[in-house]
């Protein structure tokens, strides 16, 4: 496993989305609460009512909403929603050497400035090209 998610996670069940960051779902008790969705896209195909989801508490105790939608389970897989996750996945298979096209690079900056933008990475080694990497979920 490349990335693992708090012990503390919840799974629920999707009542709603209202607008674009905030889902309303219904936890193990029954109880109804809110979470943050960082994804802006649409969502259409898993955004169903009762889709089930998996929920990470929120970091820090100033956040106004106390979860953070990570995964929805179309059918039987579950699909990660979280923008947060693929620079996370890549930079951990960067780590173990998972990424043979990355194959010679030592060094991994992660939002990196080319211009007036910001890409995911940029792996450098010695006697190559520099490498930027966009990650899209």
């Amino acid at each position: 496993m490349l990335i693992e998610f708090q012990s503390d996670c919840v799974t629920g069940t999707r009542i709603r989305r209202e607008k674009r960051f905030i889902v309303h779902f219904r936890n193990e008790n029954g109880c109804e609460l809110i979470a943050h969705t960082n994804n802006s896209g649409s969502m259409l195909g898993l955004t169903r009512p009762g889709s089930a989801l998996l929920l990470s508490p929120a970091p820090g105790a100033n956040r106004k909403l106390p979860y953070t939608l990570e995964l929805v389970r179309d059918g039987v897989t579950w699909v990660g929603v979280n923008t947060m996750t693929p620079n996370r996945l890549l930079r951990a298979a960067f780590e173990r050497g998972m990424l043979p096209w990355a194959a010679g690079y030592a060094c991994f900056r992660a939002e990196a400035k080319r211009g007036t933008s910001r890409i995911d990475a940029l792996l450098t080694g010695a006697g190559l090209p520099p490498l930027w990497v966009e990650c899209k979920n």
